[in-house]
């Protein structure tokens, strides 16, 4: 696993006013929220393709007929304004109950991903709630405690106050953060969001525990990896960096190179995504440059049922 290439930590000095992390929790949910619900305006809330197509709700969308589909779904509107038969598409009466986990470790406060995985997620909740399914954000642990979920039935702001904290954490990991099966209760959906700096192996166990369900079901997990292009792709390394899930120590000596660390980073994301598939579970891979809409139609395309 490579480490995070950062500087050292910079002296302490006193925080802007505007500074996000000292701004009002209010203020900073407000910004959170309309930032979310701008996203979400730029899609379609179709791409929102976790709802299972059924029957027994209001039409949302039409296919072509063919022969041997059944008479009683044709839509008689839109066949009398195109002269083409269409066939009726509903949107099944099951809503989706989405389940987010944000990464708060210490690695997560650099280059502001953070606030990049705040946003992402937050736009993927709204898209949720405008399509009518529930979601649940996970509270982080504390002290020996597992994670925790606030209530599906949790208001909108609740679920984006858990998210607007902006608080990381030295010695936290996403792994930590994923809830146990049983604390996910009535979730379909997981998604886990963050650059993934620590070791595979208890990543993966995390994620693929929280697949299971009750009754026997298999609930849908996606891991989202978001890095900064600096990390991603470096073209120099610091000579000199502190670990940045600790800040304590003395500084260590980075003798790898740009080329090194990138091959690091491949093998990592590979042992990772090869990992996940073979437990069920789905990778998608974003960047903090990227405008929010597109790693968030990634996401609605891997959380979709298959």
């Amino acid at each position: 696993m490579p480490p995070a290439p950062t500087p050292p930590r910079p002296a302490s000095r006193a925080a802007p006013l505007d500074d996000p992390s000292v701004a009002p929790i209010d203020a900073r949910v407000r910004a959170l929220r309309l930032r979310a619900e701008a996203i979400a305006d730029t899609l379609d809330s179709g791409r929102h393709r976790a709802r299972l197509l059924g029957r027994g709700a209001d039409p949302y969308d039409a296919r072509p007929y063919t022969p041997g589909d059944p008479v009683r779904e044709l839509d008689w509107r839109l066949l009398a304004r195109s002269g083409r038969p269409f066939l009726r598409r509903r949107v099944a009466e099951t809503r989706v109950r989405l389940a987010i986990v944000l990464d708060r470790s210490a690695s997560m406060g650099i280059h502001d991903k953070l606030a990049a995985a705040q946003a992402l997620a937050a736009a993927l909740a709204s898209v949720a709630w405008r399509t009518g399914d529930r979601v649940a954000v996970a509270i982080h642990p504390q002290g020996d405690q597992p994670a925790t979920l606030t209530p599906l039935r949790a208001t909108r702001d609740a679920s984006l106050r858990e998210l607007a904290g902006p608080e990381t954490h030295a010695g936290a990991t996403l792994a930590a953060a994923i809830p146990p099966a049983r604390a996910l209760r009535e979730a379909d959906v997981l998604v886990a969001i963050g650059d993934t700096f620590e070791p595979p192996g208890g990543l993966v166990r995390a994620l693929a525990g929280a697949r299971a369900g009750a009754g026997g079901r298999r609930r849908r997990v996606v891991l989202c990896q978001l890095l900064h292009p600096d990390e991603a792709a470096p073209t120099t390394i610091p000579s000199r960096a502190r670990d940045p899930d600790s800040w304590r120590g003395r500084p260590h000596t980075l003798r790898a190179t740009p080329a090194a660390y990138r091959l690091a980073l491949a093998e990592h994301t590979a042992t990772l995504r090869r990992a996940l598939a073979e437990r069920g579970c789905r990778f998608v891979s974003a960047r903090t440059n990227e405008a929010i809409g597109s790693p968030l139609r990634r996401l609605l395309d891997a959380i979709a049922p298959r």
